[in-house]
């Protein structure tokens, strides 16, 4: 019997472990000679810094009074239209909830129907939008909301509304008519004639 058993080989073997150089951290690269790198974007005026505190020497980053939520919605907004506009796909928004079963029975088929599901990556920007937190985004589309959820709004990428639609007109039974959503799908698609 050896006099350390499995001691033996631990000590040497974290010791080891412990002795090896540490990778560098992840830095960014730097900016080739002659070049500078871009200035920042100026943020919205909802997210510019709140003024400094009295007596303090430092910048307050967080603008306290700002609508975070309407912020968000702005950005995943604008963010979808610019997408839209580069990859020449038109927005759908679907206005709703995760506690409307509609909304998620529709959902459900956009993720799993294969022709829906290629027509919907080929032709559209798909944004979900919470109608809680988003009713005034909403009204701004010209949006009939007393007709129910889910609702789909259909933007250009220039942000004309092509149309607004309430679902009822593609249910089926419990749940959605496959062919009436594709034909709304390809009725609304980039170059198609209204």
């Amino acid at each position: 019997m050896k006099p350390f058993g499995m001691l033996g080989w631990a000590l040497p073997l974290t010791l080891l472990a412990c002795s090896g150089q540490r990778e560098p951290e992840d830095t960014p690269p730097p900016v080739p000679a002659g070049e500078q790198t871009p200035p920042a974007a100026e943020p919205p005026p909802s997210q510019a810094p709140s003024p400094r505190p009295p007596g303090s020497a430092r910048r307050a980053p967080y603008n306290e009074r700002a609508d975070a939520r309407a912020d968000i919605a702005r950005a995943r907004e604008r963010a979808a239209r610019e997408r839209a506009a580069r990859e020449h796909k038109n927005v759908l928004i679907m206005f709703g909830g995760n506690w409307c079963g509609w909304c998620i029975r529709l959902t459900e088929l956009f993720d799993t129907h294969p022709r829906i599901s290629r027509l919907l990556s080929e032709h559209y920007v798909l944004v979900h939008v919470d109608i809680n937190t988003n009713k005034e985004l909403a009204a701004g589309y010209g949006t009939d909301l007393k007709k129910g959820y889910p609702y789909l709004t259909v933007l250009a990428p220039d942000d004309k509304v092509i149309t607004n639609q309430e679902t009822g007109v593609l249910e089926k039974g419990s749940g959605y008519d496959e062919a009436k959503v594709l034909r709304f799908l390809a009725d609304h698609r980039p170059g198609a004639k209204s």
